[in-house]
Parts: C-alpha cells; sequence; structure tokens
C-alpha cells in the first residue's frame, strides 16, 4: 500500500514511518523540512506544510491511504495547526479519491470511558492549561468525524 505520513518528523510521526516500512508498505514522508527525512528503501521525501493546502493536495496524490501526527513544535504555541491540517488533509483526499484515514489525536480528544475519577479530573485540569491545544485537536476531531459521516472511509492496517 503507498502511505503518506504527515508529522514524519515528530515522535508520533517517526514511530508510524518505521511501523509502515516494517510491514512493507512504500511511504511518501511528508514534512515542512524533507531534508530532516533519512530517504531509504519505500521511504521518500516530500515538502508539504500541513497549512499549504496547495502541497497537501500534491503529497496525497497517488497515494491510497494518509496517516496523520502533526501537532505542535515543541516550544511553540498551539494554535490551529491540527485542526488546519484536518481541513486541508481532508480536501486533498476528496480532490484524489483517497479514502483511507488515520489521524491521531493524542491525549485529551475524546471520551474518557474507563477511566477513573481521579484520571478524569487530572484530564479536565490537563484541557484546562493546555485549552487551545485542546480546542485545536477538538476541531480537527470534529471536522474528520464530518467527513466520515458524509463519506465513511475504509480502515487501512499498518503493521501486520
Amino acid at each position: 500500500m503507498k502511505l503518506v505520513v504527515f508529522g514524519a518528523t515528530g515522535g508520533a510521526g517517526r514511530h508510524l514511518v518505521d511501523r509502515a516500512l516494517a510491514a512493507g508498505h512504500e511511504v511518501t514522508a511528508a514534512a515542512r523540512d524533507p531534508a530532516r527525512i533519512s530517504v531509504r528503501e519505500r521511504l521518500r521525501g516530500a515538502a508539504a506544510d500541513v497549512s499549504d493546502a496547495a502541497a497537501v493536495a500534491r503529497a496525497i496524490e497517488g497515494q491510497d491511504a494518509v496517516l496523520c501526527a502533526v501537532g505542535p513544535s515543541r516550544g511553540v504555541a498551539a494554535g490551529t495547526i491540527i485542526s488546519g491540517a484536518a481541513r486541508n488533509i481532508l480536501d486533498g483526499m476528496r480532490r484524489d479519491g483517497v479514502r483511507r484515514l488515520v489521524f491521531t489525536s493524542g491525549l485529551m480528544v475524546g471520551e474518557a470511558r474507563g477511566a477513573s475519577a481521579l484520571q478524569r479530573a487530572a484530564l479536565a485540569i490537563f484541557r484546562r492549561v493546555n485549552g487551545a491545544l485542546y480546542r485545536d485537536k477538538a476541531s480537527a476531531r470534529r471536522s474528520s468525524t464530518i467527513a466520515r459521516r458524509a463519506a465513511p472511509f475504509a480502515s487501512a492496517r499498518i503493521s501486520t
């Protein structure tokens, strides 16, 4: 399968790239600075800032699935990087007919099913302290949920 990974130079993104390669997939690692990507067999880099819709669409072109592990850079205040990435990725997927998406949102978004009262309280505090990041992730989640209801994505497995 041909996969593009956005956020490929971050911690989660590097892990996704490694797992996809280990499973035998062809991977395009999309990053603002493709020089940070160590190109090797079945891995190529692509310059794509997720805030640039045209660059995102070019990176998605010809892919079977999209994986997104985008988040704010260390030391940079949260803003709209994640929700903006979600919008641009979904638009690019629609243009190219790609129907498979794995979007990591990490801590703070979603339900806390099975969490203890202490864990839910800690999560509420974490959300309040990191309000801008929480709002950005929640907005991205709403965008992908709306897209999923409009045109359900097929599931894709990375690992074997």
